[in-house]
């Protein structure tokens, strides 16, 4: 799983690793105005939403 967060800065990953299906990632990600998130699955984008 990968988890990169796009706003008026660039684009930066947050996350990167593996984790068993169904688990739950709770990230704490610093407010930068209006951001992003894109959540990749296996190299496979799968959810894009707004922060």
């Amino acid at each position: 799983m990968r988890i990169v967060v796009i706003n008026e800065q660039g684009e930066r990953e947050v996350f990167n690793g593996l984790r068993s299906p169904g688990s739950k990632i709770d990230l704490a990600i610093p407010d930068a105005g209006n951001s992003r998130a894109r959540i990749f699955v296996n190299g496979i984008l799968v959810e894009e939403r707004d922060l």
